[in-house]
């Protein structure tokens, strides 16, 4: 990304609180961002889609990290007020890394405006946010806790939004688009290669799960989930959605209750991952090898296998030899997608599988979750995007105050 290009877009910036570049994946908005923030002396931050890279990792309980930032003590730094209308005051005890990724995200950006930053670059960073945390995220970078000039934001849910800001199209900012080469997109047909399965029915009888310190997540839940299905599970930030996921695939033992699969009583923590396949929103930990192709089991590209079919459908032929950790975020996490779906697990939890992901690579990927259905999986997938939603127009289950509530 030339000088030019930074320059260009801190003349857009001037007298606006927040500005939002429009475009799609890999023209070059994240390039621009990342290097308009390098100017580290003129107060510019940069906050990423892995908001998790903006924690310390050195600390216990949100306050501690909090503290971290502010160099004392929140109530003498003045930040407590701005951890109210994040809603995070409720959490000062909890562990960072325990955190839902939209109250990662919270804490990220608070973290982020307690060190005053002259101008804040959000890449992707806000897509993880339930509608109501965004709309506080963006009160707070426009009111006084904010940063001192403006806000520049990259995000896929622009039209989502329920407050209009002021957009760039990025080829305003971009003058030489051919410096960006093309990515592949994604293939949805490719899906048919892969075999049928016979995915179990699973009831679960009045579970409930939590934790050491949010031991209600989840109060008496009754489901009951058909394969060949497609369930939409949705709710707030911190809900419970993550929890639920963890059950079905056998990482976290519920408090109390019962899971029956195909009407026999199981305990999924003794076999985890053997019913259900869990993508987390988190690309990066479920990253393990050294090349793409190893991490879709791929001996042999030239075999007809799930695991070539799935590679086709994401587009990632051109990365087999490339280590996955050393690709962009949104590559990274088509790789995490396709790792998931390889296995074929009879039941594919998909958690937020659109972050980072633009308008036609959604719509692509509502189809291969289509198709994934179609060959007789069970597919769960959370989301916030109205869009995925919209085209999946799955079974509904919506997750409020610990209760789920199953709406076809």
């Amino acid at each position: 990304m030339s000088a030019k290009s930074t320059e260009l877009l801190l003349a857009a910036i001037d007298s606006r609180r927040i500005l939002a570049i429009d475009g799609p994946n890999f023209s070059g908005r994240s390039n621009l961002l990342r290097r308009f923030c390098r100017v580290t002396s003129d107060g510019r931050m940069y906050l990423g889609p892995e908001v998790y890279f903006a924690l310390s990792g050195l600390t216990t309980t949100v306050r501690q990290e909090l503290e971290l930032h502010a160099g004392g003590p929140i109530d003498a730094a003045n930040c407590l007020s701005s951890a109210q209308i994040l809603d995070l005051v409720k959490l000062l005890d909890q562990h960072p890394a325990r955190l839902s990724g939209g109250e990662q995200t919270c804490l990220a950006v608070l973290c982020s405006m307690i060190l005053k930053p002259k101008i804040f670059a959000a890449d992707c960073a806000l897509e993880q946010l339930d509608s109501h945390k965004l709309q506080l995220v963006l009160d707070l970078l426009q009111g006084p806790a904010g940063p001192e000039i403006a806000s520049v934001i990259t995000d896929n849910r622009l039209d989502e939004w329920n407050t209009p800001v002021q957009t760039i199209p990025i080829a305003d900012l971009s003058p030489d688009p051919s410096r960006h080469p093309p990515i592949a997109p994604l293939d949805p047909p490719q899906i048919q290669r892969l075999p049928a399965v016979s995915a179990p029915t699973i009831e679960l009888r009045n579970i409930s799960a939590g934790y050491a310190k949010k031991s209600d997540v989840l109060t008496n839940v009754s489901l009951t989930l058909t394969p060949g299905r497609v369930y939409t599970l949705v709710g707030p930030n911190g809900s419970g959605k993550s929890t639920l996921a963890k059950i079905l695939c056998g990482v976290l033992r519920p408090t109390a209750g019962q899971i029956l699969v195909n009407g026999a009583p199981a305990t999924l923590t003794k076999t985890p991952g053997k019913i259900a396949g869990y993508h987390l929103q988190n690309p990066d930990v479920g990253l393990f090898e050294s090349t793409v192709a190893a991490e879709l089991g791929l001996k042999n590209s030239d075999a007809d296998t799930p695991g070539t079919a799935v590679r086709d459908a994401f587009g990632l032929q051109d990365f087999s030899t490339v280590n996955p950790l050393a690709l962009p975020f949104p590559i990274r996490k088509r790789v995490s997608l396709a790792a998931t779906i390889a296995r074929l697990p009879p039941w594919i939890i998909l958690d937020e599988p659109t972050l980072g992901a633009d308008g036609p690579t959604i719509a692509a990927l509502a189809q291969i979750i289509q198709s994934l259905a179609a060959k007789q999986h069970g597919v769960i997938v959370i989301s916030h995007s109205k869009k995925l939603l919209e085209l999946l127009r799955g079974n509904e289950l919506k997750i409020e105050n610990s209760h789920v509530q199953a709406r076809s």
